[in-house]
């Protein structure tokens, strides 16, 4: 399922991701620092939510 999140109070302005059996795919942010969230994005691609949420 495809989401969309609008961020509020940070340099990003949305978030966008596909959830797909409990793991994030296609992780893409709208606004903010270009290189540092293109890295996020790689990071997080097919993990597991439950990882996401310790390691966040």
């Amino acid at each position: 399922m495809h989401y969309q999140y609008i961020t509020k109070n940070t340099c990003s302005k949305q978030i966008e991701f596909d959830l797909i059996n409990n793991r994030l795919f296609r992780v893409k942010f709208s606004g903010g620092c270009n290189g540092n969230l293109k890295a996020i994005s790689s990071l997080v691609e097919g993990m597991e939510i439950e990882e996401l949420k310790k390691k966040m």
